[in-house]
């Protein structure tokens, strides 16, 4: 479990520390203040830097530049700086530093954009130019690779990174859920007691679910999920009930499936009514200690803090179970207040907005 991280040049985290970490951790603070950015670089590091992770973070929120009208190397390049605090230009380079405390052993993590000069057995090619070049350092592993063919839409399948990753990290978006990869979770614990732990969440929204099961539609090819309800025979298509019970779904099958692992979870509150999101932070936490996952969910929602708070203050967690982290831009760098129960519980109880 992670006890401390420090964040160095990443996105418009120039310098953050946080100095105390829980087993279940809640991001809040204004737009713009790196709560995303901090999951991120969790994500990254926890990858140890796989370009494959990087090119999912840089799809998922900057998009990819498809155009053949520009220099496939500058286009590479203008994306891989929006990683960075100073977002490089195409001359200079920069580096990202991720820092944990992971039970008392230090890990590192380094990404740097570099231009170099061609290898001899290249400059014919590029006489004069310089190439770019993406470099990961880790505790497991050195990397340096050119990025800008991997970018480029033309010849970006013939790289292995695309294979599937690691499953121990769930990265649970803001504003998607991806069937795709929902379908894959449910057949890994299918038949496992894991699969009740996930019926017993989805009948926070609604009491009557009995069976879950994915299908195939034969038009799309695509699996989505299907319940059955204890009062009917009917099959209906969990996407007909509500974004909430699917978003209780995505973060449920996630845990199941990250055991030993973090779970990343963005705008816990999108599509879940304050009314249940206690009991879901309840089974959270219940699922954290007994899988060993360490939780990281970001919030804009006063409700999310509450319901956070008095699972976490109900008596029955150990003190370290959870904390609250407030991030606030101060004088264009960003900074952490962590909160531990107490102090959560006091904040909100005399009603002052910790976020």
């Amino acid at each position: 479990m992670l006890r401390s991280l420090d964040i160095r040049n990443y996105r418009n985290l120039r310098h953050l520390t946080i100095g105390k970490l829980g087993r279940v951790n809640l991001l809040v603070g204004k737009n713009n203040t790196g709560k995303t950015s901090v999951l991120e670089a969790i994500y990254v590091w926890a990858n140890y830097g796989r370009f494959q992770t990087i090119y999912e973070i840089l799809e998922t929120r900057d998009g990819t530049f498809e155009s053949t009208s520009e220099d496939p190397q500058l286009r590479a390049q203008a994306l891989l700086a929006s990683l960075f605090t100073n977002r490089v230009s195409r001359t200079k380079e920069d580096s990202a530093q991720i820092t944990t405390d992971r039970n008392g052993i230090k890990s590192q993590l380094t990404l740097s954009l570099r231009l170099m000069e061609p290898a001899p057995s290249e400059v014919e090619i590029t006489p004069t130019r310089k190439l770019l070049f993406f470099e990961v350092d880790s505790d497991a592993d050195h990397n340096i690779i050119q990025p800008y063919h991997i970018l480029d839409a033309k010849t970006r399948s013939d790289f292995s990174f695309l294979q599937p990753r690691d499953i121990k990290t769930q990265f649970i978006r803001s504003n998607e859920i991806n069937t795709v990869n929902v379908g894959h979770l449910y057949d890994e614990i299918a038949t496992t007691d894991w699969e009740e732990e996930v019926i017993y969440a989805l009948r926070i929204i609604d009491p009557r679910v009995s069976k879950l099961n994915f299908r195939t539609d034969i038009v799309s090819n695509k699996r989505y999920p299907i319940v059955r309800l204890e009062d009917s025979n009917q099959q209906l298509p969990l996407r007909s009930m509500g974004d909430g019970i699917n978003r209780i779904l995505a973060i449920i099958l996630a845990m199941v499936n990250c055991e030993n692992g973090y779970l990343l979870i963005d705008e816990f509150e999108n599509g879940l009514h304050y009314s249940v999101q206690e009991k879901l932070w309840e089974v959270i936490f219940s699922l954290a200690e007994r899988l060993n996952i360490q939780v990281f969910a970001t919030t804009h929602s006063l409700d999310c803090v509450d319901a956070f708070s008095a699972v976490l203050n109900a008596g029955s967690l150990p003190p370290d179970s959870g904390t609250m982290i407030r991030l606030e831009n101060y004088e264009d760098n960003i900074v952490a207040t962590v909160y531990d129960a107490d102090d959560i519980q006091a904040t909100t109880r005399v009603q002052v907005d910790p976020r």
